[in-house]
């Protein structure tokens, strides 16, 4: 289940605290959420939290929750993102949340919610501000006149189309580093395409880049494949 807020946080001057979840009143409707009604089936629950360009937030697991393991007499559940010693950077990060997600892993699993409330808190708590937020990045150089700039190598892109189905690895042939742009993705493929035999790769909402073997595969199209939504991902061909 994907949940996308209006706006983050931060724009309201709080921070995301976590996810207050009514599960049925019916007990076995409820134990759903933490098990599968299968003997082999999956278990637990997870929660993840991203930025609006895809980049993921950190959010605490179940584990660290407590009353997390099966249902509560009042069907409640919470769930809280920051542990009490998070970080200032943690905290800042949670005011950038755009995107929830809950997924229950594992086979033969069921979701049965009531009602999910999305909880924030303000960046300044009663026990004292946080400190000021580390000022962004400064922003990138300006760009080259076209005319002298060093012309990079082509790839042909296809935004929100991939070649590797969400759970296939086998074409996957190099994790390169993330925060790069199509053409800064493209030029490494084109680089390490002869002694890697690379002919494609994917690119995610965070930059991050996929070298990859296509080996005639055929590219499919995705529309709601998470990380990848904004229109940065895809997948761009060596030409």
């Amino acid at each position: 289940m994907d949940i996308v807020l209006a706006s983050t946080p931060a724009s309201r001057g709080n921070r995301l605290w976590g996810l207050r979840i009514r599960l049925p009143d019916n007990e076995e409707l409820a134990s759903l959420f933490f098990k599968s009604a299968e003997p082999t089936g999956g278990k637990g629950y997870e929660v993840s939290v991203q930025k609006s360009d895809g980049s993921p937030v950190a959010c605490q697991s179940q584990a660290a929750q407590t009353e997390a393991s099966s249902p509560t007499s009042d069907r409640a559940l919470l769930h809280m993102c920051a542990s009490a010693r998070a970080s200032d950077a943690e905290l800042y990060a949670l005011g950038d949340a755009l995107r929830v997600r809950i997924s229950l892993p594992g086979s033969y699993r069921q979701l049965w919610i009531r009602e999910i409330e999305i909880k924030e808190m303000s960046l300044s708590p009663r026990y004292g501000e946080l400190p000021p937020r580390p000022p962004y990045p400064p922003p990138l150089p300006a760009l080259q006149n076209p005319d002298t700039a060093p012309q990079g190598h082509e790839c042909a892109f296809s935004k929100h189309y991939f070649f590797r189905s969400i759970s296939t690895s086998d074409s996957l042939v190099s994790r390169e580093p993330c925060q790069l742009t199509q053409q800064q993705c493209c030029d490494i493929a084109h680089d390490n395409a002869e002694r890697m035999d690379i002919d494609a790769f994917e690119i995610d909402d965070a930059g991050c880049c996929l070298l990859i073997s296509t080996e005639s595969s055929i590219l499919t199209h995705y529309t709601g494949r998470w990380g990848y939504l904004s229109d940065r991902a895809g997948t761009g061909v060596l030409l």
